[in-house]
Protein backbone atom coordinates (compact mmCIF):
# COMPACT_ATOMS: atom_id res chain seq x y z
CA UNK A 1 0.00 0.00 0.00
CA UNK A 2 1.46 3.41 -0.94
CA UNK A 3 1.58 6.55 1.24
CA UNK A 4 -1.38 8.17 -0.52
CA UNK A 5 -3.51 5.11 0.25
CA UNK A 6 -2.41 5.16 3.88
CA UNK A 7 -3.22 8.85 4.20
CA UNK A 8 -6.64 8.21 2.60
CA UNK A 9 -7.31 5.76 5.42
CA UNK A 10 -6.30 8.37 8.01
CA UNK A 11 -2.98 6.64 8.66
CA UNK A 12 -0.74 9.61 7.92
CA UNK A 13 2.89 9.16 8.88
CA UNK A 14 2.94 5.37 8.70
CA UNK A 15 5.58 3.67 6.65
CA UNK A 16 5.14 0.58 4.55
CA UNK A 17 7.19 -2.34 5.84
CA UNK A 18 8.40 -5.45 4.11
CA UNK A 19 9.69 -8.61 5.81
CA UNK A 20 11.57 -11.11 3.72
CA UNK A 21 12.90 -14.38 5.08
CA UNK A 22 15.14 -16.73 3.19
CA UNK A 23 17.67 -19.40 4.12
CA UNK A 24 20.23 -16.62 4.58
CA UNK A 25 18.17 -14.75 7.17
CA UNK A 26 15.32 -12.33 7.78
CA UNK A 27 15.13 -8.68 6.83
CA UNK A 28 12.43 -6.26 7.92
CA UNK A 29 12.78 -3.00 6.05
CA UNK A 30 11.00 0.33 5.96
CA UNK A 31 10.13 0.92 2.33
CA UNK A 32 8.15 4.12 2.89
CA UNK A 33 9.17 7.76 2.55
CA UNK A 34 11.55 9.46 4.97
CA UNK A 35 9.90 11.58 7.66
CA UNK A 36 10.77 15.30 7.41
CA UNK A 37 13.06 16.49 10.18
CA UNK A 38 14.71 13.10 10.56
CA UNK A 39 18.43 12.55 10.32
CA UNK A 40 19.87 10.08 7.83
CA UNK A 41 19.36 6.37 8.31
CA UNK A 42 22.29 4.68 10.05
CA UNK A 43 23.02 0.97 10.05
CA UNK A 44 24.96 -0.59 12.90
CA UNK A 45 26.38 -4.07 12.37
CA UNK A 46 26.93 -6.18 15.47
CA UNK A 47 29.26 -9.15 15.03
CA UNK A 48 30.20 -11.37 17.98
CA UNK A 49 31.99 -14.66 17.30
CA UNK A 50 33.36 -16.40 20.38
CA UNK A 51 32.40 -20.00 19.69
CA UNK A 52 31.58 -22.16 16.69
CA UNK A 53 28.72 -19.74 16.02
CA UNK A 54 28.05 -16.13 16.89
CA UNK A 55 25.59 -13.28 16.82
CA UNK A 56 25.26 -11.13 13.71
CA UNK A 57 22.64 -8.37 13.63
CA UNK A 58 22.27 -5.35 11.37
CA UNK A 59 20.11 -2.61 12.88
CA UNK A 60 19.01 0.36 10.78
CA UNK A 61 17.38 3.34 12.45
CA UNK A 62 17.38 7.10 12.51
CA UNK A 63 16.93 9.75 15.15
CA UNK A 64 14.24 12.39 14.91
CA UNK A 65 14.69 15.43 17.16
CA UNK A 66 11.53 17.32 18.07
CA UNK A 67 9.45 19.12 20.64
CA UNK A 68 7.35 16.09 21.53
CA UNK A 69 7.12 12.34 21.06
CA UNK A 70 4.36 10.54 19.13
CA UNK A 71 1.76 8.95 21.42
CA UNK A 72 2.40 5.49 19.95
CA UNK A 73 6.14 5.60 20.66
CA UNK A 74 7.64 3.40 23.36
CA UNK A 75 9.40 5.31 26.15
CA UNK A 76 13.04 4.46 26.82
CA UNK A 77 13.76 7.50 28.98
CA UNK A 78 12.17 10.80 30.02
CA UNK A 79 12.70 12.33 26.56
CA UNK A 80 13.83 9.35 24.48
CA UNK A 81 11.49 6.88 22.80
CA UNK A 82 11.50 4.10 20.23
CA UNK A 83 9.15 3.75 17.26
CA UNK A 84 8.88 0.32 15.68
CA UNK A 85 5.74 1.07 13.62
CA UNK A 86 5.21 -1.72 11.15
CA UNK A 87 8.50 -3.51 11.78
CA UNK A 88 7.56 -7.11 12.48
CA UNK A 89 9.30 -8.08 15.70
CA UNK A 90 8.46 -10.41 18.56
CA UNK A 91 7.57 -8.74 21.87
CA UNK A 92 10.83 -10.00 23.39
CA UNK A 93 12.80 -8.38 20.57
CA UNK A 94 11.10 -5.01 21.13
CA UNK A 95 11.86 -5.34 24.87
CA UNK A 96 15.53 -5.98 24.12
CA UNK A 97 15.73 -2.94 21.81
CA UNK A 98 14.09 -0.80 24.51
CA UNK A 99 16.52 -2.13 27.10
CA UNK A 100 19.49 -1.11 24.96
CA UNK A 101 18.05 2.33 24.18
CA UNK A 102 17.10 2.78 27.84
CA UNK A 103 20.69 2.17 28.88
CA UNK A 104 21.84 4.90 26.49
CA UNK A 105 18.93 7.31 27.21
CA UNK A 106 20.61 9.27 30.04
CA UNK A 107 23.61 10.08 27.83
CA UNK A 108 21.37 10.94 24.85
CA UNK A 109 19.26 13.25 27.02
CA UNK A 110 22.38 14.92 28.44
CA UNK A 111 23.72 15.49 24.92
CA UNK A 112 20.37 16.86 23.70
CA UNK A 113 18.81 18.86 26.54
CA UNK A 114 15.36 20.40 26.14
CA UNK A 115 14.33 18.29 23.13
CA UNK A 116 12.72 14.91 22.61
CA UNK A 117 14.53 12.18 20.66
CA UNK A 118 12.61 9.55 18.76
CA UNK A 119 14.55 6.57 17.45
CA UNK A 120 12.65 5.27 14.44
CA UNK A 121 13.52 1.68 13.62
CA UNK A 122 13.80 1.02 9.90
CA UNK A 123 15.14 -2.52 9.67
CA UNK A 124 16.55 -5.41 11.65
CA UNK A 125 18.26 -8.19 9.76
CA UNK A 126 19.92 -11.35 10.98
CA UNK A 127 20.62 -14.93 10.10
CA UNK A 128 18.51 -17.14 12.39
CA UNK A 129 21.48 -19.44 13.02
CA UNK A 130 23.59 -16.48 14.26
CA UNK A 131 21.01 -14.73 16.41
CA UNK A 132 19.80 -14.34 19.96
CA UNK A 133 17.36 -11.59 21.00
CA UNK A 134 19.82 -10.43 23.67
CA UNK A 135 22.09 -9.27 20.86
CA UNK A 136 19.56 -6.54 20.10
CA UNK A 137 20.52 -4.82 23.38
CA UNK A 138 24.14 -4.59 22.27
CA UNK A 139 23.15 -3.60 18.72
CA UNK A 140 21.00 -0.71 19.99
CA UNK A 141 23.74 0.44 22.37
CA UNK A 142 26.20 0.45 19.46
CA UNK A 143 23.77 2.22 17.12
CA UNK A 144 23.00 4.95 19.68
CA UNK A 145 26.67 5.50 20.50
CA UNK A 146 27.51 5.96 16.81
CA UNK A 147 24.44 8.07 16.04
CA UNK A 148 24.99 10.54 18.87
CA UNK A 149 28.80 10.38 19.17
CA UNK A 150 28.64 8.91 22.69
CA UNK A 151 30.58 6.31 24.62
CA UNK A 152 28.90 2.92 24.68
CA UNK A 153 27.50 1.65 27.95
CA UNK A 154 29.89 -1.23 28.74
CA UNK A 155 28.52 -4.60 27.71
CA UNK A 156 29.81 -8.08 27.04
CA UNK A 157 28.39 -11.16 25.36
CA UNK A 158 30.05 -14.30 26.69
CA UNK A 159 29.43 -17.77 25.39
CA UNK A 160 28.24 -20.26 28.00
CA UNK A 161 29.07 -23.79 26.86
CA UNK A 162 26.71 -25.40 29.38
CA UNK A 163 23.66 -23.65 27.89
CA UNK A 164 25.06 -23.25 24.35
CA UNK A 165 24.01 -19.57 24.46
CA UNK A 166 25.58 -16.16 24.65
CA UNK A 167 24.94 -14.39 27.95
CA UNK A 168 24.70 -10.59 27.97
CA UNK A 169 26.37 -8.70 30.77
CA UNK A 170 25.66 -4.97 31.05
Amino acid sequence: MDSASLEGLGLRGLHAQERRCRDTGCVTEDVGPARPGGLAWRTFSLRVMRASWGIAIDLRARAVIGDDLPPDSLPAGDRVALAVNGVQLEAEEVEQLLRGLGLMAPAIEAAHPDVHVLVRLGAVSFTPTDYQPEGLVAAMIGWAAEEFGLEQVPWDLRFDKSTNRYLLQV
